[in-house]
């Protein structure tokens, strides 16, 4: 039922596009698609690798070290996956119209929707995860099918109005509904903490992420950029610079922080001795 659900709120699309639209513009989308998947996927081998160490704590680990473990979790998702969404967001276009030409750009809502989607689909990888690992599936069996039928109602109302936007805002909009559920879920299951605190503690890192992609922005339109792949390298090393800089003043203080750097630390020390 999950994975029914997910195809039709995953894999319609470009389907709906082509019916709607055209299907040059597939062809436009699936390049966007292309540079997102290839970067994404070595991110998200990296959160998919530690479900087993997740099932081991669930197991024998008390709850307050499963609710740190969680919150170091998703807090290296917010982390990595909204330092990607910066990128996309400043440097995606760019980089499309380096390789293929200013014709194949999108419009910049169509973009920003899209982004939108993978940044909280980034989010929904790790509550999906941790959801997995502590084996929680019958009691939102049917939220993925509800997910897809939405999706599909608000994509085909509303491409007949909005066009390729429209799509992505029914994509959007079915995929938040996971965003809500999920942690509600888990937080019921596996701890005994309010899930206010969830919500609260992602919408810092939203706040976070938005700070530095003004900042970024207002950087490389102050500096005048100058277009080819000198400017676009220039501006991901800002990014770099400018989102992890915000990401460790605006979180260095939290536990979630303190016990991701102890993990860190014990592997170098087990890298030197080996």
């Amino acid at each position: 039922l999950h994975r029914i659900g997910d195809a039709l709120r995953l894999q319609t699309d470009n389907i709906i596009i082509s019916a709607f639209m055209s299907v040059a513009l597939v062809g436009m989308v699936d390049n966007y698609v292309l540079v997102i998947t290839t970067v994404s996927g070595f991110v998200n081998i990296l959160f998919y690798s530690v479900m087993g160490s997740l099932g081991n704590v669930i197991a024998i680990e008390s709850k307050e070290k499963q609710y740190l473990v969680f919150r170091t979790y998703r807090f290296l998702g917010a982390w990595i996956y909204g330092f990607s969404t910066v990128g996309y967001m400043l440097l995606l276009t760019p980089l499309i119209c380096l390789l293929w030409g200013e014709q194949f750009a999108l419009p910049v809502i169509a973009i920003a929707l899209m982004l939108i989607d993978y940044y909280f689909k980034g989010l929904r990888i790790v509550l999906t995860n941790y959801k997995t690992a502590a084996g929680i599936f019958q009691e939102d069996q049917y939220v993925a099918l509800i997910q897809g039928v939405i999706n599909l109602i608000i994509s085909i109302v509303l491409v007949q109005k909005m066009g390729l936007a429209g799509i992505y805002i029914g994509t959007v909009v079915s995929g938040l509904i996971a965003n809500i559920q999920k942690p509600i879920l888990i937080y019921k299951k596996c701890f005994s903490v309010p899930v206010r605190e969830y919500f609260f503690s992602s919408l810092k890192y939203i706040v976070t992420l938005l700070i530095s992609l003004v900042i970024c922005y207002g950087a490389g339109h102050a500096m005048n950029l100058s277009e080819g792949w000198g400017g676009f390298f220039f501006m991901a090393f800002l990014i770099t610079i400018v989102f992890n800089g915000c990401f460790i003043l605006a979180f260095y203080r939290k536990p979630e922080f303190t016990y991701l750097l102890s993990i860190l630390q014990r592997m170098l020390k087990q890298k030197q001795k080996g």
